[in-house]
């Protein structure tokens, strides 16, 4: 017991050191983890895509645009943008407010742009140096996905009595021979009307049971002596 909780222990710090908190879950294979949040991002340069585009992409793959939710996060995202490139994310600015994707709601957090956005409505990207710049949404450009984390599995959880899916499949009985006592002597009986010589191997059949076949060969033991003994009186 105290074993299985020490490389439990181990396990989770294990984790915790390489992916981030455990308890939120983790990231698929070429997603990044969020660190102190339930999320994983993506970067995508190819193939460029507006920002429409770009949302669609990113729900295909089980997510959406880069929903940025405060500085820190801005920071730890920035520094993952190749330098010399912006990456589209979920912001839009519109009537000169600012949107997080579906234009419902209102973004919380916004990273000033280093230069007045323009009268017409456009959509921000993200650049290396954490600051937001803001173009047509049309312009195709590479992009930012982000998805939940998946669930981690419990280490504790005991699988149901009725849970069948992880019991072994029951081993199937080998049908027994049935055959009885009475139906082995009727078929020796008919084989000897046939044949003047007494067949041993039949005796010794898997086919029959182990004490129906010992009970035959001395049958044709006390046969052959019978021969035996007749032979020698016409011999005489």
């Amino acid at each position: 017991m105290h074993v299985h909780r020490i490389v439990t222990g181990f396990l989770w710090f294990g984790l915790l050191y390489i992916g981030g908190d455990a308890s939120q879950g983790t990231c698929e294979t070429d997603w990044i983890s969020i660190p102190d949040s339930g999320s994983c991002i993506q970067l995508f340069k190819h193939p460029p895509n507006s920002w429409t585009g770009a949302r669609n992409f990113c729900q295909k793959k089980g997510g959406d645009l880069l929903k940025i939710q405060d500085s820190k996060m801005n920071t730890y995202v920035a520094d993952k943008v190749p330098s010399r490139f912006t990456y589209t994310i979920g912001i839009r600015r519109k009537n000169n407010q600012f949107f997080w994707l579906d234009e419902t709601s209102k973004a919380n957090y916004v990273k000033t742009p280093p230069y007045p956005p323009g009268d017409t409505d456009d959509c921000g990207s993200l650049a290396h140096d954490g600051n937001w710049y803001f173009n047509s949404c049309s312009q195709p450009l590479a992009y930012i996905c982000e998805k939940p984390k998946a669930a981690m599995p419990n280490p504790n959880e005991k699988h149901s009595v009725g849970d069948t899916s992880r019991q072994p499949t029951p081993k199937q009985k080998t049908p027994t021979n049935k055959l009885g006592r009475k139906a082995v002597e009727k078929v020796i009986k008919n084989r000897m009307a046939n044949d003047n010589k007494p067949n041993i191997a039949i005796a010794r059949s898997t086919a029959y049971p182990p004490s129906a076949a010992n009970t035959l060969s001395e049958s044709y033991a006390q046969i052959q002596l019978f021969y035996w003994l007749i032979f020698g009186l016409f011999a005489l």
